[in-house]
C-alpha cells in the first residue's frame, strides 16, 4: 500500500492509501483517511518572520515591518525601511500573527490609553512614549517598561477598524 499525503482546498489534511490489486485494469482505488492532529482548519492566520510585527492602522491598513524607534518628540513610529507612521494613525501592533479580531482583548479596554496585552496574560495600560531599539523595550510615560519579546500586542485605540458597525 502506498501512503500519500494531500492537502484539498486547505481545508483538511488526509492521507489516501492506494490499494494494488484492488481496482480494475486502468482504475486506481483510493481511500481517504483524515489524520488526527494534522487539520488544516480553522486556518491559520500567518506567522511572523523574527523580528517583524503586524501593523494596523485606523485606515485598515496592514503593514509587515520591524520597528526600529517610537518619537516621543515627534510622536511617530519609525519602521526598519524608514517609514515613518503617527501614533494617532495606529489601531494595533501585534507580535505574534497577523490576526486582527481579538474580541476579548478590546472588551478590556476602557481608556483612551495604549493597552499592552503581554504573552504570560498580563495586561497593563498607560501612554507609549519610548522604544528602545537597543533594548528593545517599549515605555510608558510612567516608567513602565515591556521588552518586545513580551508583547502579544499594543492597542492604540479601542474601536476596531475591522468591526462592522
Amino acid at each position: 500500500m502506498k501512503r500519500v499525503s494531500l492537502v484539498l482546498c486547505a481545508a483538511l489534511v488526509l492521507t489516501a492509501s492506494y490499494l494494488p490489486g484492488q481496482s480494475k485494469p486502468g482504475e486506481r482505488c483510493v481511500m481517504f483517511e483524515s489524520i488526527p492532529g494534522e487539520s488544516a482548519w480553522p486556518p491559520r492566520p500567518p506567522q511572523l518572520r523574527s523580528g517583524e510585527q503586524c501593523i494596523l492602522l485606523k485606515n485598515g491598513d496592514e503593514l509587515i515591518r520591524k520597528i526600529v524607534d517610537v518619537s516621543s518628540a515627534r510622536l511617530v513610529l519609525e519602521l526598519e525601511d524608514g517609514t515613518e507612521i503617527p501614533l494617532r494613525d495606529l489601531w494595533m501592533i501585534n507580535f505574534v500573527n497577523t490576526q486582527k479580531d481579538f474580541p476579548r482583548e478590546i472588551e478590556q479596554i476602557e481608556t483612551a490609553e495604549h493597552y499592552v496585552f503581554l504573552k504570560n496574560g498580563g495586561v497593563s495600560s498607560g501612554k507609549i512614549v519610548d522604544f528602545s531599539s537597543e533594548q528593545r523595550v517599549f515605555e510608558f510615560e510612567s516608567g513602565e517598561k515591556f521588552p518586545i519579546g513580551q508583547c502579544r500586542r499594543i492597542y492604540f485605540l479601542k474601536k476596531s477598524p475591522f468591526q462592522q458597525d
